[in-house]
């Protein structure tokens, strides 16, 4: 699969905030991580968003944009309704 691939972050309140386990912390971590590292641009919502996103995730700033997003839009409260991607062919 070839395009460019675009994270949209909603927020990174697992990292700070009470309510997730020890695992579900974890494992959320473990996936923005990844996704993070092979994403050609981050779309989050807010500068403190993207300030996070360099702060825990060393994102390089010029692969953030801040800007509405599909993870904004969404209305699914899924386990990981706050996890988005999409590769741009």
């Amino acid at each position: 699969m070839s395009g460019k691939k675009v994270v949209a972050v909603r927020n990174f309140d697992f990292v700070s905030k009470p309510g997730y386990s020890w695992f579900r912390r974890h494992w959320l971590h473990f996936r923005y991580s990844r996704m993070l590292r092979k994403a050609d641009l981050v779309v989050v919502p807010s500068q403190k968003v993207a300030d996070d996103a360099v702060k825990y995730y060393f994102v390089p700033k010029e692969r953030i944009r801040i800007g509405l997003s599909a993870a904004d839009e969404s209305e699914s409260h899924g386990a990981d309704s706050h996890l988005s991607a999409e590769i741009i062919p």
